[in-house]
């Protein structure tokens, strides 16, 4: 999804809004719930410390979740992170698994990451 939501030039909230309108392109991602926008938001901006500290890159990540029977959202994504000059660039991997927090929000508890440049 924010790979969707950079391409689309949205803000995170926009975004959210515009997937309300974008049912084709819900059920071909196979996104029973819009994420509230601050969920896009903060998974962006942890994503971006943990992995690369100060350093000036552009990351593009494509993200799913599930709930799984038991009701735990259960996630996993897949992304590109290239320096800005281009100079390097590297892929990861990672998942995660959380709690409802309320019908609105998510939040994962832990998740693993994995690099290969």
């Amino acid at each position: 999804m924010l790979t969707i939501r950079q391409y689309e030039g949205k803000s995170y909230r926009m975004f959210t809004e515009w997937l309300v309108e974008a049912h084709y392109l819900r059920m071909f991602l196979q996104i029973s719930r819009i994420p509230h926008f601050t969920t896009l938001q903060k998974f962006s901006d942890r994503i971006r410390v943990r992995c690369c500290g100060n350093l000036d890159v552009t990351e593009t990540w494509t993200y799913w979740t599930i709930q799984r029977p038991d009701g735990t959202p259960y996630g996993e994504g897949k992304g590109v992170i290239m320096t800005k000059d281009g100079g390097e660039v590297a892929t990861a991997t990672g998942h995660g698994e959380g709690r409802m927090t309320d019908p609105e929000k998510m939040k994962y508890l832990g998740a693993v990451g994995e690099f290969e440049k």
